[in-house]
């Protein structure tokens, strides 16, 4: 292709982003191409088909916020190929108290002799554990790096072969960032992972992977993985979120593991059992429950519950407080 870099697109996108700091509605319509456009925000709502309602939009939003959009530009870059360019950039939104990152891509074409935006997409960045409570790879070096660094897991296997898996997660999590915003959760979460991480370093456990605002863990010995989930809730209930709740869920099993992770229907059953947990609430299945009990650790049946995706019915035990 025939792209270039354009210093006279990256001037028109800063005379751009000038206009929307100071507000200067008026001048709004003379960045946008009259037809064709597609405009994306950062609101679910804000899909604009023409330069009239984005226009419109943008000054409406002015007046709301009382001055125009505090965008500063971090790293610009423009292309050009005859009368089309692009621009992305990343950008931070300056508001009081807060600095919001966001990214920015749009195309230009030539309209009246002047360059005007014919697409627009802004969006914020939030991390996938937040947007879908799931850690992703977003590149191929981090993808190499993390298998570099993948932890050896063979120590959670025990001397029989068998390994206790663990779930945690805390209740209501998604009630609880619609009450304290993003900020804030994400303040949280990390107090909860430092929590997690500071208890396997204790009792010997494995992190085998984040689910956002919880973990899948491997023990070796279930008693290691029952004295880090009591430890784990009452810590967490003591703190500056005492009203937030762990839950969680272990079971002891067979197990596959390959590459830093573990399959197969100890997993899932595992998982299953959590999910018959409160906040505050320890779940064992009964092969967990019958080898702490023998180990002097109390229990106390949950009756049988039916587990999704697995066959019969299964007979759950909660884990109490008191502990050898």
């Amino acid at each position: 292709m025939g792209e270039r870099t354009s210093q006279a697109v990256l001037e028109r996108w800063s005379e751009f982003l000038g206009v929307l700091r100071h507000a200067e509605l008026e001048a709004f319509p003379r960045f946008f191409a009259a037809t064709r456009l597609r405009a994306i925000g950062t609101d679910p709502e804000e899909w604009w088909y023409d330069a009239e309602s984005l226009v419109g939009t943008w000054q409406a939003q002015c007046r709301e916020i009382g001055g125009g959009f505090p965008f500063v530009s971090m790293s610009p870059e423009a292309f050009v190929e005859g009368d089309v360019a692009w621009v992305s950039d990343r950008l931070r939104m300056e508001l009081p108290g807060q600095s919001v990152p966001c990214r920015v891509t749009a195309v230009w074409v030539v309209e009246d002799d002047s360059w005007r935006i014919v697409q627009w997409h802004l969006s914020l960045g939030l991390a996938n554990e937040t947007a879908i409570s799931q850690e992703l790879t977003t590149s191929a070096a981090i993808a190499e790096e993390v298998m570099a660094k993948r932890p050896d897991l063979a120590p959670a296997v025990g001397a029989h072969g068998h390994v206790t898996i663990a779930f945690t997660d805390i209740e209501n999590s998604t009630v609880w960032t619609e009450k304290l915003g993003d900020l804030e959760w994400v303040r949280v979460l990390g107090e909860h992972d430092e929590f997690v991480r500071r208890g396997l370093r204790k009792h010997h456990g494995f992190e085998v992977k984040s689910l956002g605002d919880g973990f899948m863990l491997a023990f070796a010995d279930v008693g290691d993985a029952a004295r880090f989930a009591l430890e784990l809730q009452s810590e967490f209930a003591g703190g500056d979120t005492g009203e937030l709740r762990i839950r969680a869920g272990l079971h002891r099993g067979d197990a596959i593991r390959q590459q830093g992770d573990f399959y197969g229907r100890t997993v899932i059953q595992a998982a299953r059992v959590s999910g018959h947990a409160l906040g505050g609430q320890t779940v064992l299945s009964e092969a967990a429950a019958m080898d702490l009990r023998a180990a002097g650790f109390a229990v106390r049946s949950l009756g049988t519950k039916q587990l999704k995706g697995l066959a019969g019915t299964h007979e759950l035990f909660e884990l109490m407080a008191t502990q050898p």
